[in-house]
């Protein structure tokens, strides 16, 4: 019914016109859309290099990603060479290129979902594993039943097909009942995971997930059945009634399947293990990279301008910006108050363009100078305490009417002044708006934009606030606060400040500056989470299996532990014969799983930054919590077994 009705947004009327599903938030978090109508101005060829803009299409189905980025560089060119700045693109090497929405959208979910999927695969491998061991056991104890069956005339084929539908049976139970809680677990996860990563996305059970899962219950059953099988054909002439009898045990070939099962197990267990470790340390790593500025005890927020009269108007931008800092800057409990736009590790993203030095116009085939680029007030430096290296900062003094002035990192510094001091050079802005340079006036250290895990910046140029409108027109601005103590506690007095400067503005998206960077670890901090709670499922699986194979052997041996004990050997013998089987096996998968996770670990090391901290006391306490886990699942029936009555042993002898 709100079709046709007014909506008020930013003091300016828009009339509904539709209404779209309660599901569709692109881009995420969206709620409201409005037409992108832009001003023949924004058409001009000093915005040829403007980087504000993204684009999205939906391609027929027989052309490819390929095909389009073609047809799209073509057209740049064109228009380029239309608009004379073709030079200026092939010599920087721009170009505008497209990728596919589900690797955008993905973003920093990506690779914790791609490591996640292959962690799945291998505890689903270690359970396949477990559950072969099982049914081997259980074929073992069936082998006179087998060998009754083939004697009265069944066939290998038959037996096989008789295994393979007792293990088809089960699984489809399991089956279901992933379907069934998978799309639970699924949101669960989403609960449990870092807003920053979850948001906009949302958990279906879709016939592509129900095929995986099919698919991934018809290898369990592969792998369950196949050992047992392959005994069965592999003895169908030599199956006799006496094996599994009164004082028989299982053939040395079953329990070598076995043993390779369990060693499978804890092969990809401490595979896991090791991988939670080095993740960890990782972590803890990159917790520890100095992002530039000191991020701990500042509360930071942002306005988007509302209203069409304080848009066009500078000095209304001006007088606000300066009056919220002001009053929030008077509290007793903040140390200073600033303004900057964009602000380092906002989900907005941070903004750059071509600049130009007027002391070294560029040549005809060299590129022109790069950076990102901010606008902040005269106290953004004491907020974020970030290092003046020379010159000054921003003043009170530094108005648009006056002369512009421009601050840059000493990455931008040593690029392109590397013998010079670059105070009192003149640079122009490059991106649109005034034609009129500024002289660098000082020179910051260099700090981290958006992530600790790379540093992806080439370079920062800052402006003064005030005379930003010279540059571009601003449609926001975001305040950070340093605090005496917690930040959470000024979010009020933020507030307050910001109604009481202009009640037609607000603030949104209160927020610590250290959860924004923490924030940036959060697909890191997912795979420490989600490889911990794998590999503790791996561990008890593995150690199910451990106990099994161990307890199996050792009801096997009773009797054979019976006459050693009535031939002279102590509970102690006993006890180290059976935890000695246990701990051969987990070395052995030791072995190949130290194997494994070096390649593993080589891999993730070439596509993961400040991946590999820690290695040696990462393969030390898995290997110790796996020869932990294993002597434990090994004791029980090493117990077990040297309780036996020999005397009892003796009279079934």
């Amino acid at each position: 019914d709100v079709v046709g009705q007014t909506l008020m947004l930013d003091q300016t009327a828009y009339r509904i016109i539709g209404v779209m599903r309660s599901d569709f938030a692109w881009p995420r978090r969206c709620e409201v859309w409005v037409p992108l109508a832009l001003p023949p101005e924004a058409f001009a060829p000093h915005h040829d290099f403007d980087e504000w803009y993204q684009a999205v299409v939906r391609l027929r189905p027989d052309v490819s990603v390929q095909q389009l980025n073609a047809a799209l560089s073509a057209t740049m060119w064109s228009e380029l060479r239309r608009s004379g700045g073709a030079n200026d693109a092939r010599s920087s090497g721009w170009s505008i290129y497209a990728t596919p929405l589900t690797e955008f959208a993905a973003g920093s979910l990506r690779m914790p979902l791609f490591i996640l999927t292959g962690v799945v695969a291998l505890v689903l491998l270690i359970a396949a594993a477990n559950v072969a061991g099982l049914f081997l056991a259980r074929t073992s104890a069936r082998t006179q039943e087998f060998a009754v069956r083939m004697a009265l005339g069944a066939g290998s084929g038959r037996i096989s097909r008789q295994i393979f539908v007792e293990t088809s049976l089960l699984a489809a139970l399991a089956c279901a009942a992933a379907a069934g809680a998978g799309p639970l677990a699924g949101r669960l996860l989403l609960r449990i995971i870092p807003n920053s990563l979850a948001t906009g996305y949302s958990v279906h059970l879709t016939p592509v997930a129900l095929g995986l899962t099919l698919g991934a219950t018809l290898i369990t059953v592969l792998i369950s059945s196949v050992g047992p099988t392959f005994i069965i054909l592999r003895q169908k002439h030599g199956l006799r009634l006496r094996e599994g009898g009164r004082s028989g045990t299982a053939t040395a070939e079953k329990q070598r399947l076995r043993r390779g099962f369990v060693v499978a197990e804890v092969a990809g267990a401490f595979v896991l293990l090791t991988a939670t470790g080095l993740f960890l340390a990782s972590l803890k790593k990159l917790q520890q990279v100095d992002p530039g500025f000191n991020p701990r005890n500042v509360l930071t927020g942002v306005v988007n301008y509302a209203g069409d009269d304080f848009l066009r108007s500078q000095p209304l931008q001006a007088a606000f910006v300066s009056g919220v800092v002001r009053q929030i800057a008077s509290q007793p409990a903040v140390i200073a108050a600033a303004a900057v736009e964009p602000l380092p590790f906002a989900p907005e993203g941070s903004q750059s363009c071509l600049f130009s030095i007027i002391a070294h116009p560029v040549g005809t085939g060299e590129p022109s100078p790069h950076s990102h680029y901010s606008i902040a007030t005269p106290g953004y430096l004491q907020v974020m305490q970030i290092p003046l290296m020379a010159g000054r900062w921003f003043n009170a003094s530094d108005l648009a009417p006056t002369q512009l002035v421009a601050v840059i990192d000493e990455r931008l510094a040593k690029r392109y002044w590397p013998s010079t001091s670059p105070l009192g050079q003149q640079i122009s802005f490059g991106c649109g708006g005034t034609t009129r340079p500024a002289v660098v006036i000082g020179v910051v250290s260099t700090i981290r934009q958006s992530s600790l895990e790379q540093d992806n910046t080439d370079g920062m140029r800052y402006y003064a606030f005030a005379q930003s409108q010279a540059y571009m027109d601003q449609s926001s601005a975001d305040f950070v606060v340093r605090t005496v103590g917690a930040p959470d506690a000024m979010v009020p007095a933020l507030k307050r400040a910001v109604s009481s400067t202009n009640s037609s503005q607000a603030i949104t998206g209160v927020i610590s500056m250290q959860t924004l960077v923490q924030d940036s670890l959060a697909g890191r901090r997912l795979i420490v989470w989600m490889l911990g709670a794998f590999g503790g499922l791996a561990l008890l699986l593995t150690a199910v299996g451990v106990y099994g194979l161990i307890n199996y052997l050792a009801a096997q041996r009773l009797n054979e532990m019976g006459v050693r004990m009535a031939l002279g050997a102590r509970r102690g013998d006993v006890i180290r014969l059976i935890l000695g089987n246990a701990l051969e096996m987990v070395g052995i998968g030791l072995g190949i799983g130290a194997i494994s996770s070096l390649v593993a670990f080589t891999l993730l090391r070439s596509i993961l930054p400040y991946f590999g901290g820690s290695t040696l006391v990462s393969f030390g306490l898995a290997a110790l919590t796996m020869l932990l886990v294993g002597s434990l699942a090994g004791l029980l029936p090493a117990l077990r077994a040297s309780s036996v009555d020999p005397m009892r042993a003796l009279r079934s002898e």
